[in-house]
């Protein structure tokens, strides 16, 4: 970090450059892939001690008027940054969602707002597909990836659903050449139950 005078009586820290995070960013966001954008975002911003400019949970140093807050100045630099790789990380007509965001806190609300608690039409719709999963001719790892894929869109829709649940679903569909297995397995946790 490089301080540079900001007036004659003052200094602000000057960030000499921003890390540059595009080649991480591989997945933009849509209005179908919010979980996978934000898994994507909180490690780079975790990582570069950033996080609380989205999350709130640090307030911004006051802005005076009469005398630059060089602790302000710094706070906004960062925020501006992050800000950046928000949009940066956004197709076009998510952009809209955040056109007037005027720090990064204010821009992720926008998006976890809007793409975060989904809708009740995707709710029901990953919910039938919880529902009716089957493995068919997939491998067992690509079901269970299949599985666990809808597992955490509900997840991360708030949607209220237990891992016992989740096994009910995977056993279900599995298939009737693993119906031995599956007796087997709710009748051990039967036992554990009594």
């Amino acid at each position: 970090m490089v301080t540079t005078p900001a007036s004659s009586s003052s200094s602000v820290p000057f960030l000499l450059s921003f890390p540059s995070i595009h080649n991480q960013l591989t997945i933009k966001l849509t209005s179908s892939n919010y979980l996978l954008w934000k898994t994507q975002l909180l490690p780079i911003l975790h990582g570069h001690q950033l996080f609380h400019h989205v999350d709130g949970t640090k307030p911004p140093p006051k802005e005076v008027a009469d005398v630059p807050n060089p602790e302000y100045q710094t706070w906004y630099i960062k925020d501006q940054m992050v800000l950046s790789w928000i949009l940066g990380s956004l197709f076009e007509p998510i952009l809209s969602q955040v056109v007037g965001a005027t720090t990064a806190y204010v821009a992720w609300s926008r998006l976890q707002t809007t793409y975060a608690s989904g809708s009740r039409a995707q709710v029901h719709t990953l919910k039938n597909a919880l529902h009716a999963l089957t493995r068919d001719n997939d491998s067992i790892v690509t079901y269970m990836d299949r599985a666990k894929r809808l597992f955490d869109q509900l997840v991360a829709l708030d949607v209220g659903i237990s891992e016992d649940d989740l096994v009910d679903h995977i056993l279900r569909g599995l298939g009737p050449e693993y119906r031995p297995f599956c007796a087997k397995y709710r009748r051990k946790i039967d036992f554990y139950f009594i």
